[in-house]
């Protein structure tokens, strides 16, 4: 077997959901045989409805103790089907703030001065690949907090706080 390195694929934009960065998992998942763990807030393992898709894109801690373990981990792949598991994570780069800063039309990336995520990826020695899902902040429209009272209780409590609506106010 080949050396394998830890690969970390980045999706953006974030927008209130990230549809794209799912639907990637899961075809990795059924299509290519690799399991990918995804980096996404704590509070979604405890949210009703959000927490089942848990068994759909594994969701782990975007803390730095959880991406670690996750890059590092390794298995040898199976001989029922070649499957592939740990060693490869998908993180939204531009996390809540980019929630926030979604508007429908805009596609846009919202980093800054984050330089965390990069700088875990050189220390582990992982690839990254980037992936940008266009249309995805169409899907749903945030509810824009003029004062970003929202916006800065929802960076305090590491969850995002808003209100969304999608086509038709639905």
């Amino acid at each position: 077997l080949a050396e394998f390195l830890p690969t970390v694929y980045l999706a953006c934009p974030h927008g209130v959901f990230p549809y794209g960065a799912i639907v990637w998992c899961c075809y990795c998942r059924w299509g290519c045989g690799i399991w990918q763990y995804t980096g996404a807030a704590d509070v979604v393992k405890r949210v009703p409805g959000l927490r089942y898709m848990h068994s759909v894109i594994w969701i782990v801690s975007a803390s730095k103790r959880s991406i670690v373990r996750a890059l590092r981990e390794r298995s040898a792949t199976s001989s029922q089907g070649g499957d592939r598991r740990g060693g490869v994570l998908g993180i939204p780069p531009d996390g809540i703030l980019g929630a926030f800063r979604s508007r429908p039309g805009v596609d846009e990336l919202v980093i800054g001065k984050r330089r965390g995520l990069m700088r875990l990826c050189l220390e582990e020695g992982a690839q990254v690949h980037a992936a940008f899902f266009f249309g995805t902040s169409d899907l749903l429209t945030v509810v824009q907090d003029p004062w970003g009272l929202m916006e800065t209780l929802s960076r305090k409590m590491r969850a995002g706080v808003m209100g969304f609506y999608g086509r038709w106010f639905l």
